[in-house]
């Protein structure tokens, strides 16, 4: 597998481009998915009826770059998240981890979980939409600061896909 050297793009784009402000323009070119498997969860429901819940999950992945830049396509992806629900509606959050030939990119994941039920009425509906935020980088990555988005689609109780773009540097 080629793998991208990103040192020349931080030097090259990172003077030019910060200067002017320009660099969201190639935010886009960062963006992947993967296909996430829950390997641990504990909940605790809050309410009697257990209709009101938060969980604490880790699940793992491997990244896929869908963009122009090869950004850390095939690296291994940890998430640990919490979800506060009731009903299957709530708020998610956590962090998305993702690291490949001793590079390593965490973000903060804030987002918003939603169930409904499929045409069956039987059949729930997963899907959670946010914001992901850059904390920590190792080398390069610890110079370049990306902003996006993400939305997750469960496929199962234990499974699910998340897609996620970059849509800015800070």
């Amino acid at each position: 597998m080629k793998t991208f050297n990103y040192k020349p793009l931080a030097v090259a784009l990172g003077t030019t481009l910060l200067l002017t402000g320009a660099l969201s323009v190639y935010a886009a070119d960062y963006s992947g998915s993967f296909n996430g498997t829950i390997t641990k969860q504990d909940g605790l429901p809050i309410d009697l009826n257990g209709q009101h819940v938060m969980a604490l999950g880790l699940s793992n992945g491997i990244n896929k770059s869908t963009g122009n830049m090869d950004y850390f396509d095939g690296g291994d992806i940890v998430v640990t998240d919490i979800v506060d629900i009731v009903n299957g509606n709530g708020t998610h959050s956590g962090y998305w981890t993702v690291s490949q030939n001793g590079e390593t990119v965490t973000n903060k994941l804030t987002g918003t979980m939603t169930t409904v039920m499929a045409a069956d009425g039987k059949t729930p509906m997963t899907t959670i939409n946010g914001t992901f935020d850059n904390v920590y980088g190792t080398g390069v990555h610890g110079t370049i600061h990306p902003y996006g988005s993400y939305t997750v689609t469960f496929t199962s109780p234990t499974e699910y896909v998340s897609e996620w773009t970059v849509t800015r540097f800070k």
